[in-house]
């Protein structure tokens, strides 16, 4: 069983003093269920604000203050799907090195053994997973990881549900097999408790506000809750897209290069890059991909 005592961080403590040696960003694609799945993106690629502002970012820039060499690209890896090899995160830019899985279906125990097979035994290494977005300030919760030396580190909610962020040391991640389905939840982290050093931070309610980019309702109420509700319906646009003068978009985002044409509504509802919303279409509460 984990030592699931709640652990005070110091903030006199530098991160300099304990730092971590590699940044895991978990980059998998949306469950084939999901209407997210349609936009042909990560989740945490998707665009949360203006400029291109999205969740892997926010992860990369907050968590290279706590590594040991933030010079070092290779030091900061996006972990992403075997089928998004081609992913252009240059063109988001998103400084990282890509991680392709080397099989489609390793699970997240399998695609941290194989990121992690050429590091030192004692290299820690920071796991965040993009698909959650913690919309407090990154920088506390990884604070309080940081500050904890052990061979695994968990986070957890104050409700005592598990937060999508970690560290553990790179040796622990060996005895995964090679290949086939490895979980890390439910298959390697069970044996490393018995075994290894494992603690339990505690994020108070205050810090550790979160959002889940499972579908398209979530997304949307994500972009809403970070822009503040008061401001209302968000519209978010990536480069190239045009909209018509007398069209109505409201509580939307249109992907790179979509079109908007004359008379049509889009409303709660994403367009993927490239599409054009033809006269007079109405596109509400859906994924729009020019196929229906």
């Amino acid at each position: 069983m984990t030592n699931a005592a709640t652990i005070s961080f110091s903030s006199s403590l530098s991160p300099t003093q304990w730092a971590f040696d590699r940044l895991f960003v978990l980059c998998g694609r949306a469950p084939r269920a999901s209407q997210l799945a349609e936009l042909n993106r990560a989740p945490g690629l998707l665009p949360l604000g203006a400029d291109g502002y999205n969740n892997v970012k926010r992860i990369l820039c907050a968590g290279s203050i706590f590594l040991s060499n933030p010079e070092d690209e290779e030091s900061r890896c996006l972990l992403v799907d075997a089928q998004d090899r081609d992913t252009d995160c240059v063109s988001m830019g998103i400084e990282a090195h890509i991680v392709p899985d080397r099989d489609r279906f390793r699970g997240t125990a399998g695609i941290l053994r194989d990121a992690a097979e050429r590091l030192p035994d004692d290299a820690r290494i920071l796991v965040v997973s993009a698909s959650e977005v913690v919309q407090s300030d990154l920088n506390s919760v990884f604070e309080r990881l940081v500050a904890v030396d052990a061979d695994v580190v968990l986070c957890r909610d104050s409700g005592g549900q598990p937060v999508g962020c970690w560290s553990i040391r790179a040796g622990n991640l060996r005895a995964v097999s090679p290949v086939g389905y490895s979980d890390f939840k439910e298959q390697v982290l069970p044996a490393l408790a018995k075994t290894q050093k494992v603690k339990v931070v505690t994020i108070s309610e205050k810090e550790c506000v979160r959002h889940w980019l499972c579908d398209l309702p979530s997304y949307l109420h994500c972009i809403r809750s970070l822009a503040g509700f008061q401001s209302g319906p968000q519209v978010l646009m990536e480069p190239g897209v045009s909209i018509a003068s007398d069209a109505l978009v409201v509580d939307a985002v249109l992907l790179r290069g979509a079109t908007v044409e004359s008379g049509a509504v889009v409303a709660r509802s994403a367009v993927v890059s490239g599409v054009r919303v033809r006269p007079g279409q109405r596109v509400i509460d859906r994924v729009w991909t020019d196929k229906a």
